[in-house]
């Protein structure tokens, strides 16, 4: 049976054509502390497959433009790959979500593998088909298979189900809801490109940062959020726009972020494209950090109330009122917070392509390990742009969570090192786009205001 493409495959499927498509890859690497067998591993991921139809599902053009059918299942033999050491197997699988995806053949690939003390699956599936949540889906449900081959997943949305699902809500009086809802908010116009380049926007190259952040930090990070009726993700984000807010003078604009938009239990169980990243617009104004904080929460409340309003949705909205937007946002950011299980380690790699400038994830895998990873397009950063970035980041969330009254203008961004740094760096040939320069500026002006 063919279907149309739904509002959020379609926004994938029309810029799979004009960005680099390994962008679209969500990967997913599942570590079993002990060596199973290639056959138990790989009837295991065909278990999957046979349970959920969105892996079984291609693209197909017709007459009518691309639609979207589900395959019979059929038991696939999938890559094998015996490394030797974890860091090789790290390598590989960097590698294999480094590699396209057939756009109109299998979305979703998967390569078993054993090391001389463990074994898994690395999964690289098309957003098309996948998005984050369902990384977690697919490792829970292969867990389950590899140490019960007779398991059944609990009820789940097939993919039929999903289509109908969204095309009733664009019959509904919550889409109309909805569509008022982003009307107002863009109403202002607020800011969405403001990390500007001309040079090189279309190369999507990119690179990470990784920085292990101190359990005490995150700990107080959390204090203050239950003290404030905030959550964690709203702190993160206001030290986002904070250092935004200070370094390209904006009062309002946008960053991204993620909505899980699935609000029934067997959505929680299925596995498929329900996550979409829509603009949050933030006013930033002469205020505290905490009151910024605070206002922010109640914008994100808002903002989840109209999270099955899809970024393809947005943009059709605007340019029927008249408004046009190349990008949404520049950046992106998230909170994910992994619960550990003792019978595998669940990793999210991603490909070396990026969309937007900047992606932020702060992560949290157990009580003992927090990582603030983000990942920057080469084009717009350096490697040092990026590094003081992050150290921006968490100097700023270190004094607000112990200054949350002072006003956000006045949080110093940098330390004295980072600032001597990056004042001994920007001297070089790197001052030739006018942000730079803006940096450059806001680093000197700092240096005699730094605590």
């Amino acid at each position: 049976m063919a279907f149309g493409l739904t509002s959020s495959q379609s926004n994938f499927y029309t810029r799979n054509s004009t960005l680099d498509s390994t962008i679209w890859n969500q990967g997913v690497i599942q570590v079993f502390p002990k060596v199973y067998s290639y056959k138990e591993l790989n009837d295991a991921f065909n278990a999957l497959v046979k349970n959920n139809d969105s892996l079984r599902a291609v693209l197909i053009e017709t007459a009518d433009g691309v639609v979207v059918e589900v395959q019979p299942f059929q038991y696939v033999e999938f890559p094998f790959l015996k490394v030797e050491t974890d860091a090789e197997m790290m390598q590989a699988a960097q590698d294999f979500l480094n590699s396209p995806a057939e756009l109109y053949g299998r979305l979703v690939r998967c390569t078993i593998f054993q090391t001389a003390t463990t074994s898994g699956v690395m999964i690289s599936g098309h957003h098309l088909m996948v998005d984050g949540y369902s990384a977690f889906v697919m490792s829970e449900h292969i867990n389950h298979y590899i140490q019960d081959p007779s398991y059944l997943p609990p009820a789940y949305q097939s993919y039929a189900e999903y289509v109908e699902k969204e095309e009733k809500h664009k019959q509904s009086k919550r889409f109309a809801s909805d569509c008022a809802f982003w009307s107002e908010q863009f109403a202002q116009n607020p800011i969405c490109d403001y990390i500007s380049n001309e040079k090189n926007t279309f190369d999507f190259s990119s690179l990470e940062v990784n920085r292990r952040i101190p359990t005490a930090l995150v700990n107080r990070i959390k204090s203050f959020c239950a003290e404030n009726e905030l959550s964690t993700g709203t702190f993160f984000n206001t030290v986002y726009a904070t250092y935004l807010h200070r370094t390209y003078q904006m009062d309002q604009f946008t960053i991204g972020v993620p909505v899980l938009n699935r609000t029934t239990q067997a959505e929680m169980n299925t596995i498929g494209l329900y996550m979409h990243i829509v603009p949050l617009v933030i006013q930033m104004q002469q205020e505290s950090f905490l009151s910024a904080a605070q206002t922010l929460e109640n914008s994100q409340m808002n903002l989840f109330r109209h999270q099955k309003f899809t970024q393809q949705d947005i943009k059709a909205l605007l340019k029927n009122e008249g408004k046009t937007y190349n990008a949404l946002f520049d950046l992106v950011a998230d909170f994910q917070e992994f619960e550990a299980n003792e019978d595998y380690e669940m990793r999210i790699p991603y490909s070396n392509s990026l969309s937007v400038p900047i992606e932020i994830h702060m992560q949290t895998f157990n009580a003992d390990f927090h990582n603030l990873k983000m990942r920057y397009r080469t084009a717009f950063f350096t490697e040092e742009e990026a590094n003081a970035m992050v150290d921006a980041f968490l100097n700023i969330a270190k004094y607000a969570v112990e200054h949350g009254e002072e006003t956000v203008t006045k949080i110093p961004l940098y330390t004295e090192e980072a600032i001597s740094k990056a004042l001994a760096y920007s001297q070089g040939p790197v001052m030739d786009y006018p942000r730079e320069k803006a940096v450059h500026q806001l680093f000197e002006a700092q240096v005699s205001k730094t605590p």
